[in-house]
């Protein structure tokens, strides 16, 4: 978790929702990379004998991050996307100080329907925050809000994969901004427009 401290946001205007699906295109299993054949190990035997079509992430996190620059937008920092989905509130996530301890975020609504505060928008209005198998990039490659899912399938357990939504959460790997070399499954980004020049 972050540390409580005093930051200096600068006025901005975000998107409400990040964006994910233009990140992906179909792909046929026969044309993944040596780097994408790890995508097969879900599947069953007849599907990788039909060479089934699947989604795969196209986009480096320095292509997400350029795209954000025409017109002059950027992406969240880590502290603004920390400031975003807490929306001026302590509690541990946007919702509140609890969080179910007998489901996984990424489908508890299914399970539970009439627990489903993590998908609903925060008190900015913004849908951040929502599933731990989507992370959103930030300025410098970090990730938050998201593992991409390592977590649950590394049987963790159920507070630790909330945690993931925590809106102090950092993973301690993400602490310093990195350099993936490839694109990250999963990922979205949110376009930020700052408003102190037009102040």
């Amino acid at each position: 978790m972050t540390p409580l401290r005093t930051m200096h946001i600068q006025p901005l205007l975000a998107e409400v929702d990040s964006n994910l699906e233009s990140h992906y295109v179909p792909r046929r299993l026969s044309e993944l990379t040596p780097a994408q054949q790890w995508m097969k190990n879900s599947l069953s035997e007849e599907a990788i004998a039909k060479d089934i079509t699947i989604q795969v992430a196209i986009k480096h996190p320095d292509e997400l991050l350029a795209e954000c620059r025409p017109f002059g937008f950027r992406s969240l920092t880590s502290d603004e996307w920390e400031w975003a989905c807490a929306a001026g509130s302590r509690t541990m996530w946007k919702w509140g100080n609890d969080c179910p301890t007998d489901g996984l975020p990424y489908n508890y609504h299914k399970t539970h329907p009439d627990w489903n505060l993590h998908l609903k928008t925060n008190a900015f209005g913004l849908v951040i925050a929502y599933n731990d198998y989507s992370p959103e990039l930030c300025a410098g490659h970090i990730l938050r809000g998201g593992d991409g899912g390592s977590l649950t399938c590394g049987g963790v357990g159920v507070l630790a994969v909330w945690l993931l939504l925590a809106s102090a959460y950092l993973d301690p790997y993400q602490e310093q901004p990195t350099e993936p070399a490839a694109p990250l499954e999963l990922c979205s980004d949110r376009r930020v427009l700052s408003l102190d020049r037009f102040l």
